[in-house]
Parts: C-alpha cells; sequence; structure tokens
C-alpha cells in the first residue's frame, strides 16, 4: 500500500477558503487553524464587525507560523457581508470568484441563537409554547439538511459534512464566564472541560484535507462525549 506523509494527507496549503461568522467564536478559531496551515481563507462577516482588526491578528499568525523548511503562508482576507442577504451572498461571490479560480473549503458558520425564554414542558406545553423553542429543533434539522444537500451535489462530488461542536467558548456560549449556565456540567462529561480551538479546527481540516476526501454527508459531534450523557437535551 502506498504512503502519504502527514502534512500531505492532513494539509490544507494552497487551499482557498471561505468562512462565514469568522471574526468571533467557532469561525475565528477555524481561520486561525487554517491560516496558520497554509490556506488563503476569506473571513466573512457583519459590517460591525472588527474584521479589519481580525485580518490583521490572523496574517500575524499565518507569519509566524511559517518556517525555513516550508515558506508558504497563509493569508487572511476579510469581506463585510450579511450572509442572510441573497443579493449581498452574490457580491460575495463575485468578490472571490474575481481573485481565486477555485474554492476549495466553504464554512458556513455565522448564526445567531435565540432560546425560549423560559423552560418548557413538553408534555403539557401549548403549541405555541412549544413553537418558542426552536433552537433544539434548528439543530436536528441542519444534521438532516447536511445529508440533503450531500446527496443533491453529490454527482459534481462536492462533499457536505457539519461538525456539531459541544461547550466551545463563543459569544453565544460564554463557557467560563461567571454565572453561566454550563459551567457545573463539566465535571459530568467524559472529557472533563471545554472544546479548545485545537478541537475545532483540527476536526475542519480532517474534513477539508485529502485525509477525510472519502467522507461525505456526515455530522461529526466534537463534545467531548457529552452527547453520550446529555439524557436528550439540547
Amino acid at each position: 500500500m502506498p504512503s502519504t506523509p502527514l502534512k500531505d494527507l492532513f494539509g490544507v496549503k494552497g487551499y482557498v477558503a471561505v468562512v462565514t461568522g469568522g471574526t468571533s467564536g467557532l469561525g475565528h478559531m477555524i481561520c486561525k487553524g487554517l491560516v496558520q496551515n497554509g490556506a488563503i481563507v476569506y473571513v466573512v462577516a457583519l459590517p460591525s464587525e472588527p474584521i479589519d482588526e481580525c485580518v490583521t491578528e490572523l496574517n500575524t499568525l499565518a507569519k509566524a507560523a511559517s518556517t525555513e523548511e516550508d515558506d508558504s503562508i497563509g493569508l487572511a482576507i476579510g469581506y463585510a457581508c450579511d450572509v442572510s442577504s441573497k443579493a449581498n451572498i452574490a457580491q460575495l461571490a463575485a468578490f472571490v470568484t474575481a481573485r481565486e479560480h477555485r474554492l476549495d473549503l466553504l464554512v458556513s458558520n455565522a448564526g445567531i441563537r435565540r432560546d425560549s425564554p423560559k423552560a418548557c414542558d413538553v408534555l403539557s406545553a401549548p403549541l405555541a409554547e412549544l413553537q418558542a423553542s426552536i433552537y433544539a429543533t434548528s439543530k436536528a434539522a441542519t444534521d438532516h439538511l447536511v445529508r440533503l444537500l450531500a446527496a443533491k451535489f453529490s454527482r459534481f462530488y462536492v462533499r457536505v459534512n457539519s461538525i456539531n461542536p459541544g461547550f466551545v467558548p463563543s459569544k453565544m456560549n460564554p463557557v467560563g464566564a461567571e454565572g453561566n449556565m454550563f459551567s457545573n456540567l463539566f465535571d459530568k462529561m467524559p472529557a472533563k472541560r471545554a472544546g479548545q480551538e485545537d478541537d475545532i479546527f483540527g476536526a475542519v481540516i480532517y474534513l477539508a484535507s485529502r485525509g477525510g476526501s472519502y467522507i461525505d454527508g456526515i455530522n461529526l459531534c466534537i463534545d467531548g462525549g457529552r452527547v453520550l450523557l446529555a439524557n436528550g437535551q439540547a
């Protein structure tokens, strides 16, 4: 059997990637992992986000990650875009197309979270109250959407996968912050800790690289084993 060096098997050097929601949280973690491993990353975020500061940080990290043996340097390019607008998405596509001949990776990360303001007993609550608690339902829908899109684009072998992160620090999930509702759950998890940057971008690089090129239509859970003990909680 032929063998492939690990740096080639799990490398993303020279890849062109677009990461939405790339200035904070999971998106920023993914951007850091990509540029430090030689990828060209288009960092997409709302105009109100600190895009320029983020791009400067990422390019500094990319330069620091280069070596004499491998002088390839990743690159971050910022672009302000509201991805809830089809017109803005078309402008983003035109911007990237004008500069690149291909796109190797799209990370659709931007999102919002709106939880129900109060606990809900699904056995006795009225329909209107159930509809107000949509976060967990939307997660299940996203898993199904991944499989649908993977099937839709299978004839082109455009692979569609997702990662389902557990407790990882972000604006929507301030893990470790005082009074955080999740702070007492870590001791109950097999990993005994919150997720870290390496956990997230390691999984993304695996799925995007040659090493993950035979993986399609899956939802990879990265939660330190919490799902084993969650008892159906979102």
